[in-house]
């Protein structure tokens, strides 16, 4: 079985389900299954009854846990949108930008810092009053 985690750019897109290789993949509650092509089986943690779904057909997730998705015969088309995992991804690429920026800004900062210690003049020694000092 694949197990995976979707990431922001296939959330959304359409999955190829293969014939004998189904899917696994941990939804949030509210993320939406649609069937673009074919005829999926769909099996989720904790409930009682499978579900399939033709073409067309949508399956809205109701709880955590796992869910199995496999094609029913030949190969089948599926779109997943998980808007929490969407929102997970826009938080992290958008921390990785700060951090970017927080490195760009403190780069720029060293090297101005960096600048003016070049240009100062060197320290003076400093002159004692009295031989004992």
């Amino acid at each position: 079985m694949d197990m995976r985690e979707l990431t922001r750019e296939q959330t959304g897109t359409l999955i190829e389900l293969m014939p004998d290789r189904p899917l696994a993949v941990r939804l949030t509650p509210g993320a939406k299954v649609g069937v673009a092509a074919g005829t999926v089986w769909l099996t989720q943690e904790g409930m009682l009854e499978d579900v399939v779904l033709t073409a067309g057909g949508e399956f809205v997730v109701p709880a955590k846990g796992m869910q199995v998705l496999g094609a029913v015969e030949g190969t089948a088309l599926v779109r997943i949108a998980d808007i929490h995992a969407q929102a997970r991804a826009l938080r992290r690429d958008a921390l990785r930008q700060v951090g970017r920026g927080v490195v760009d800004f403190v780069s720029r900062r060293w090297k101005v810092l960096r600048e003016r210690v070049s240009r100062a003049q060197p320290p003076r020694p400093v002159q004692r009053h009295c031989s004992s000092c």
